[in-house]
């Protein structure tokens, strides 16, 4: 996925350096490119990112356990289906439940990939977004980036939630464009 994004930023920027804003999984993206990418940009900005806070393993204990228990309805599929439903649901993992077969295992790899190793690698400059009511991506995970990184602004935004981008676009411009300000 990286090197999808940096082929298509090459077409559009060229040799210019660019900021990349990355939301969820993009800032999964956006962090791996500060790290192997950093000579292209001019700094990260990243929202509600994942990658960064890992399930404990009680809980991921419980849902393979859950999981399991309803292979029993696979005889019955409206059950099946019912339960698949209800545990997606709680487990909060709808792209998931959405995706195809093949996209399943792609994205169960790239759930599993911990993003924090390459936090201490970033020297660039990162502006963090966040919903404090988030609750696929909690907000301490915005705390932990920002004491992460040696370059970092946090903006928290307090009744927002994992869809802050698309709810607060014109304020996430404007926060923008007063950090890059900052930068010259």
């Amino acid at each position: 996925y990286k090197n999808y994004v940096l082929s298509r930023t090459r077409r559009k920027f060229g040799d210019k350096k660019f900021f990349i804003f990355g939301h969820s999984f993009g800032g999964r993206i956006a962090i791996k490119m500060a790290v192997t990418d950093a000579d292209k940009l001019l700094g990260t900005i990243l929202c509600d990112t994942s990658g960064i806070s890992r399930p404990s393993q009680f809980k991921r204990f419980i849902f393979r356990m859950l999981a399991k228990i309803g292979k029993i309805f696979l005889l019955i599929p409206p059950l099946a289906i019912l339960w698949q439903k209800l545990l997606y649901k709680s487990a909060r993992s709808h792209d998931y439940e959405k995706a195809q077969a093949i996209m399943k295992d792609v994205f169960k790899k790239v759930i599993a990939e911990d993003s924090r190793p390459y936090l201490g690698k970033i020297k660039l400059p990162v502006l963090i977004f966040w919903g404090r009511e988030d609750k696929m991506t909690p907000v301490n995970d915005a705390y932990y980036l920002r004491d992460s990184l040696s370059q970092a602004k946090l903006v928290v935004f307090e009744e927002e939630g994992h869809r802050l981008p698309y709810n607060k676009p014109r304020d996430l411009a404007l926060e923008i464009e007063k950090w890059v300000k900052t930068l010259s």
